[in-house]
C-alpha cells in the first residue's frame, strides 16, 4: 500500500515541503490507530479510526438503544406513582432476557411503609412472579440512583446489572434527604465485581432528571 503526502524536510539549513510517495515498507512505528512514517527527515502521520474504536462506538450505541425503552418505562412509572398519590417520583423495572418481569413505582404513602421504594417493590414482585429470590439472570432499571437500602436489595437479589437515570442529587434538589446521596457516594467501595452498574446518558438521563422538577408540587414529602 502507498500514499502521497507532504513532508517537511531540511536541506542546507533551509526548510521546505516535498511531495513524496510512501509505501507500507517505510513505516517506522505504529501506535494504536496512528501510523507515523519518517521520510527524509520529516514525519507523516496517517490517522484513522481503529477497528476496536469503531466496534466500541457501535457497541455503546447498541447498549444505549437497548436500555432506553426500559429506563423510559421506569420514568413513566415514577410519574404514575405521583399521579396516584402512592409516593415519591421513583420508578423501577426488572427485566429478564429482554422482557419486563415487574414494573413498579414508589409505594411508601400507599402502603404506609418506609421501605416500599420502587426498586424494593419491583424486586419483591419479580421474585414472586419467578418463584425465587435469586435474580442473577435479571437487570433492574431505576428512574433515579438507588438509595443505600435499595442498593442493598439489588445486591442481595444478585441482579447482574443496574441501570439508572437521574443522579441522587436530583432528588436532593427538591427536598429528599441529602444524607442518602452522601451514603451512596460510598457504595462504590462495596460493589460486587460480578455486577455492572451504569448511568444512562442523553435523552434517558434528561427525562429521568426532569421527573423531580415536573412533580415537586404534586407529591407529599415524607
Amino acid at each position: 500500500m502507498s500514499l502521497t503526502a507532504s513532508v517537511g524536510v531540511e536541506e542546507n539549513g533551509v526548510a521546505r515541503e516535498e511531495r513524496v510517495s510512501i509505501s507500507s515498507a517505510s513505516t517506522a512505528a505504529t501506535t494504536g490507530s496512528e501510523r507515523t512514517m519518517r521520510v527524509d527527515g520529516g514525519y507523516v502521520t496517517n490517522q484513522r479510526p481503529s477497528v476496536g474504536e469503531g466496534f466500541a462506538k457501535v457497541h455503546e450505541e447498541a447498549i444505549e438503544d437497548r436500555d432506553f425503552p426500559f429506563i423510559s418505562k421506569a420514568v413513566a412509572e415514577a410519574y404514575e406513582g405521583v399521579r396516584l398519590g402512592h409516593g415519591g417520583p421513583f420508578g423501577a423495572v426488572v427485566v429478564r432476557d429482554g422482557e419486563i418481569v415487574s414494573c413498579c413505582h414508589n409505594m411508601v404513602l400507599k402502603n404506609v411503609d418506609p421501605t416500599a421504594h420502587a426498586e424494593v417493590t419491583a424486586i419483591r414482585e419479580a421474585c414472586q412472579k419467578l418463584g425465587r429470590y435469586d435474580l442473577a439472570d435479571c437487570e433492574i432499571y431505576a428512574s433515579c440512583e438507588p438509595c443505600p437500602m435499595c442498593f442493598g436489595a439489588v445486591h442481595l437479589s444478585r441482579i447482574k446489572r443496574l441501570v439508572y437515570g437521574a443522579e441522587a442529587e436530583a432528588a436532593v434538589a427538591v427536598g429528599f434527604d441529602d444524607f442518602i446521596a452522601d451514603a451512596i457516594r460510598g457504595t462504590a467501595y462495596y460493589q460486587k465485581a460480578s455486577m455492572e452498574i451504569k448511568q444512562v446518558d442523553g435523552k434517558g438521563k434528561s427525562a429521568a432528571e426532569e421527573v423531580f422538577q415536573n412533580t415537586k408540587s404534586k407529591f407529599v414529602m415524607y
